[in-house]
């Protein structure tokens, strides 16, 4: 099972580190992810301050290309 866990995403990257989903819609129901040195952030863009979950950057990568590949419905 991959490593995770939930910290405060202000501890973890400036907010100007942090990367706004393209596939957002424009709303602000969005999803934010930063790159850190051996962990993905990804944190709820209406809730800046609030948990961020960890993970890794392989289960992110694998995570993006099957949402990319419509392989999650």
């Amino acid at each position: 099972m991959p490593d995770t866990h939930v910290t405060p995403s202000t501890h973890l990257a400036p907010d100007a580190d942090w990367t706004t989903s393209s596939h957002s819609g424009g709303g602000n129901a969005c999803v934010q992810s930063v790159h850190l040195v051996h962990r993905v952030g990804i944190r709820d863009s209406k809730t800046t301050s609030g948990p961020a979950l960890l993970v890794e950057p392989g289960a992110w990568c694998s995570f993006v290309s099957a949402l990319q590949g419509g392989d999650l419905g």
